[in-house]
């Protein structure tokens, strides 16, 4: 409803009250993106038009369901990789939780496992499918995937490039080869260690632990990184870590979570929507040591509601 000739847009809750989602500030169309009921976070819309921005704001309410650490806790459900990894770094899982790739320098080799419970870590099981990369990185750390399972991406501290691998059925490491296609940072981050990507695969995140901080790259063709071009935009968490390990964004880019040097993963909400130089602590954190003391990734997945860590004291996922 709006109350005040469609300057505010408002929903009802009949537990928790009002929630404005929509306004005009200023001739600026901007929703609420605050994961908490009663409270406000306002981001410009992508589109400045009052029905855009409105219908953003109901897809984020919708696909944002989670990526919230407030009440998060440990689901007491994890997995042993040590038979594989005894030095696991990089960890993901495909979009529907039904698989996870685990890789690390004991081997410079990503392994993978299927989930029988789509998104339980626990009733993982080794595939004995596995993709070394030891001929681009022999001290692998960051991996992802883009959105449909056809690239692979491994970014490691020797080489301290990203390299992009196809894989020619998604999500299938018995089917990957190299493609010939690399990026090197190092004209921003002198020690890169882990990567991003926004939704669409038009921006790249890379963070330089070291520094301490997370460059933004935008890509003229998407997911392909060799098109990367540094935007001139970064971010330095050091008031909540003097390292930082992981960095995951919620579809909306409106929410980041930043994992910090092997303890805890910290909370931030971004004013412009994938612009990470916008990011502000949300004075929210999961600390992660009472399952393992060395965590060196994430993930977050299901829709935001589940994150997963990887440790290397125990050699486990989380």
């Amino acid at each position: 409803i709006s109350t005040d000739d469609r300057t505010t847009w408002t929903v009802i809750d009949n537990t928790d009250g009002e929630r404005d989602i929509v306004r005009n500030n200023a001739g600026t169309w901007q929703y609420n993106s605050n994961a908490t009921y009663a409270s406000e976070t306002w981001v410009n819309g992508a589109t400045n038009t009052e029905l855009a921005t409105l219908a953003e704001a109901m897809d984020g309410a919708e696909t944002t369901t989670g990526y919230s650490l407030n009440g998060a806790s440990y689901s007491s459900l994890s997995f042993s990789i040590g038979s594989q990894e005894t030095n696991p770094r990089g960890m993901t899982l495909n979009s529907t939780g039904t698989k996870m790739y685990v890789v690390g320098p004991g081997s410079d080799t990503v392994y993978q496992y299927s989930l029988s419970t789509a998104w339980d870590v626990s009733t993982s099981s080794y595939d004995s499918v596995s993709f070394s990369v030891a001929s681009q990185e022999t001290s692998p750390w960051g991996l992802t995937f883009n959105n449909d399972g056809t690239k692979m991406y491994v970014l490691g501290t020797v080489s301290k490039q990203v390299f992009q691998y196809t894989l020619s059925t998604a999500f299938d490491l018995s089917t990957a080869s190299y493609s010939g296609i690399s990026f090197n940072p190092s004209s921003q981050a002198a020690n890169p260690l882990y990567l991003t990507f926004n939704t669409d695969g038009t921006i790249m995140y890379i963070g330089d632990y070291i520094a301490n901080v997370i460059y933004q790259y935008a890509l003229a063709t998407a997911f392909n990184v060799n098109t990367a071009g540094y935007s001139s935009i970064s971010y330095a968490p050091s008031g909540e870590t003097i390292q930082s390990f992981g960095l995951e964004i919620d579809p909306t880019g409106t929410k980041a979570f930043i994992l910090s040097a092997q303890d805890a993963v910290h909370q931030y909400s971004l004013s412009t929507a994938w612009d990470i130089s916008t990011a502000t602590y949300d004075s929210l954190s999961l600390n992660l040591f009472p399952q393992d003391t060395q965590n060196y990734s994430m993930h977050i997945g299901d829709n935001g509601s589940k994150l997963y860590a990887i440790g290397n004291a125990n050699d486990s996922v989380y």
